[in-house]
C-alpha cells in the first residue's frame, strides 16, 4: 500500500507511506507484523525515482503519514515508536542540513493514549490532525494546533461544521480557507469518501 504523501517546497522530493516493502520483499517485526515506513522519492528529468527511506524507520513500529511544513524546516509524522503517550502519536523532526534531526514527540497537549494521525501543516504554520483520543464528536475528529514558545498547543476541535459522529481525517488545503478531507459519515458513496470544505468567518456582536 502506498499511502499519505507530502512534497517539499520545490515539489521535487516526495515523502510517502508504504508497507515495509523493499526490493519486492517485506520486512517484519519480531512479532511478525509488517509495519508502515516512510520512503523518499525525487523528480529527475520528469520521472519520479525512489531514492531511499526515512532515517528513523523501524521494523518494530510504524512510521507513517509524513507532512513537510510550508517552509520546509519541519517534517511531521505519525508513529507508535517508544517514548510516546500511547497509541499512535504525532512527532516532528527539524531540518538539519540535508537530513532531519532526531524525532521529538509533540507532547501531552496534542498526543493521548488514543491515536493522533494524518498531520497537515497549513502555510500559516497551523497544524491540523485527526484524533480519537481527544474530546470530540465521535470516531476520528479533526483538530488544529499551533507552536508557542517551542511547545505545541492544541487550538480547537474544528467543530460540527467539519466533524461528524463518524471518522473525519486526512485534511489538506488548496489555500488558507478551502480544501478536502476524508470521512466515512452517513450519506456518502461508499466507505471513506472525499469531501470539500470552505472556511467562513462568522462573528456575532454582543
Amino acid at each position: 500500500h502506498d499511502g499519505p504523501a507530502s512534497f517539499d517546497q520545490k515539489k521535487d522530493i516526495i515523502y510517502f507511506t508504504r508497507n515495509s516493502l523493499v526490493k519486492g520483499k517485506t520486512s517484519k517485526s519480531r512479532d511478525g507484523v509488517v509495519n508502515l515506513k516512510i520512503f523518499i522519492g525525487k523528480l529527475e528529468e520528469g520521472d519520479w525515482k525512489l531514492t531511499g527511506s526515512f532515517k528513523y524507520n523501524s521494523d518494530e513500529y510504524s512510521v507513517a503519514h509524513p507532512c513537510v511544513s510550508a517552509d520546509g524546516n519541519m517534517l511531521f509524522f505519525t508513529s507508535d515508536m517508544p517514548g510516546g503517550q500511547g497509541g499512535k502519536d504525532l512527532w516532528v523532526c527539524k531540518k538539519s542540513g540535508d537530513g532531519w534531526d532526531k524525532p521529538v514527540n509533540l507532547g501531552v497537549d496534542i498526543n493521548t493514549s488514543g491515536d493522533e494521525m494524518f498531520p497537515n501543516s497549513r502555510k500559516d504554520g497551523t497544524l491540523f490532525f485527526a484524533s480519537n483520543g481527544l474530546a470530540g464528536f465521535g470516531g476520528l475528529d479533526i483538530f488544529s494546533a499551533k507552536e508557542k514558545e517551542g511547545k505545541w498547543i492544541m487550538s480547537r476541535n474544528e467543530s460540527m461544521h467539519l466533524n461528524s459522529p463518524a471518522d473525519d481525517f486526512s485534511i489538506c488545503f488548496l489555500n488558507d480557507s478551502t480544501g478536502y478531507f476524508s470521512s466515512n459519515r452517513e450519506g456518502g458513496k461508499g466507505k471513506d469518501d472525499i469531501y470539500w470544505f470552505k472556511y467562513t468567518n462568522k462573528y456575532i456582536n454582543i
